[in-house]
């Protein structure tokens, strides 16, 4: 079959060095002293949504829904966490740090809705947490299944999540596959071998 003419989805003002697509298209551009977020319209125009200024940081992650994009950053407080912009403009926060000490560490988006399933902090020790109330039983039952603080990471799939566990005696990861519909989780690959105590 031929391939497809390429189309052109938007014609930048200045440099693109983030892209996300979904419900909607969103570009973060960098100009001379910020980052600008800005939502791609109809005909390829840019409408600036957000501005992240001076020492602020702001990633584009998803846009689950029309208007809608998910991004983590700092703006409007002093540490990195998990945040929604509405199609109205409005930002909101949708998770952060419970102890209000450290930054949002990783994002797990499921990877057909786009959605934010997990948020992981990294202080003292692991933190992991479902973003939404429909994942905090899956989340609970692989912490309960894996040693007392051992930190995981998730590759969310249709059937399957890959659990890659973490901690301070193991060399490498262990491996495990987590199945939500059985709450099951089931060891695949382990590290080779693990750190003595005292070492």
């Amino acid at each position: 079959a031929p391939f497809a003419s390429p189309e052109t989805l938007f014609v930048s003002p200045g440099p693109v060095d983030q892209f996300v697509a979904g419900g909607s298209s969103f570009a973060r551009i960098v100009e001379k002293d910020h980052y600008s977020i800005r939502r791609v319209e109809p005909g390829g125009r840019f409408r600036e949504v957000l501005r992240c200024a001076g020492l602020r940081r702001c990633s584009l992650l998803s846009s689950p829904k029309s208007g809608e994009l998910l991004l983590t950053g700092d703006v409007g407080g002093d540490l990195e966490r998990l945040l929604r912009l509405d199609p109205d403009g409005s930002l909101h926060t949708l998770h952060q740090d419970p102890d209000g000490v450290s930054d949002l560490a990783n994002v797990v988006l499921d990877p057909l809705s786009g959605e934010a399933v997990l948020a992981s902090y990294r202080s003292v020790g692991p933190a992991d947490y479902a973003v939404a109330a429909a994942g905090r039983g899956e989340v609970a039952a692989i912490r309960s299944q894996l040693p007392k603080g051992h930190a995981f990471g998730l590759t969310v799939g249709r059937t399957f999540w890959l659990v890659a566990e973490t901690g301070d005696r193991l060399q490498h990861p262990r491996w495990h596959l987590f199945e939500p519909h059985t709450r099951r989780l089931r060891s695949i690959l382990s590290s080779r071998r693990e750190q003595p105590r005292g070492r």
